[in-house]
């Protein structure tokens, strides 16, 4: 077995979902930690049934506590110096963390946290006329 290769264990899966759970670390991190390959995590989610379904509730819960997590960044009041002005590269560099925070979260779950896209279809059909073509159509090829 490769160095840092571990054997799939109840307890190992739990730590590691668990920890996705708390959306606070990315699965790269939490495998360094766990001193296993992220690549053995991840053929565990395709060979392990339970483990996939555990990986999957994990990561849902996950993203929830990292919009959480948005949100109260979000509300934080920036820093303001001794003349009470507001930090403006910290305003800067919050606004960039959480837009990519945001970025990654919509890519995670785009039905709860994505952008909402309307289609909009223009133009007119008329039922009467298609049908008209399609038996016009079968006419010709009898």
């Amino acid at each position: 077995m490769p160095a840092g290769a571990r054997t799939y264990t109840k307890d190992l899966a739990d730590r590691i979902c668990a920890q996705l759970a708390q959306g606070k670390l990315s699965l790269r991190k939490i495998c360094e930690a766990e001193n296993v390959p992220i690549s053995t995590v991840l053929s565990w989610r395709l060979d392990i049934i339970e483990f996939s379904e555990q990986y999957a509730r994990a990561r849902s819960i996950g993203a929830d506590a990292e919009f959480e997590d948005i949100k109260d960044d979000a509300a934080e009041l920036p820093p303001v110096n001794s003349f009470g002005m507001t930090d403006t590269g910290w305003v800067s560099w919050k606004k960039n963390q959480i837009d990519a925070r945001k970025w990654v979260l919509a890519r995670k779950r785009p039905r709860e946290y994505g952008d909402k896209q309307a289609i909009e279809v223009t133009g007119e059909i008329s039922l009467a006329e298609s049908i008209e073509a399609a038996r016009k159509r079968a006419r010709e090829s009898e």
